[in-house]
């Protein structure tokens, strides 16, 4: 999982034991791969992504490889 665009503001969010989905976030916690270093940037969430425990990716200009992780045979679906 990759925090990607204004998703760059939910791993603040749900890190927080009072958010109401916070337990489900715990259950996926393993496979957070990061957020969009670029787009943390632009929406001011850098910080926060990294005080939540969650690492940003810059493979490409700031931004994720999403082409890596194609050609590495994963999925990419997009919310």
């Amino acid at each position: 999982m990759i925090f990607d665009g204004a998703g760059t503001k939910w791993p603040s969010a749900l890190s927080g034991s009072d958010h109401p989905v916070h337990q489900l976030y715990q259950q996926v916690a393993d496979v957070i791969s990061g957020a969009c270093g670029f787009c943390a940037k632009a929406f001011e969430t850098e910080q926060h992504v990294h005080d939540a425990g969650v690492g940003t990716i810059e493979e490409h200009e700031g931004h994720p490889s999403f082409r890596n992780l194609l050609v590495e045979g994963h999925s990419v679906l997009t919310f």
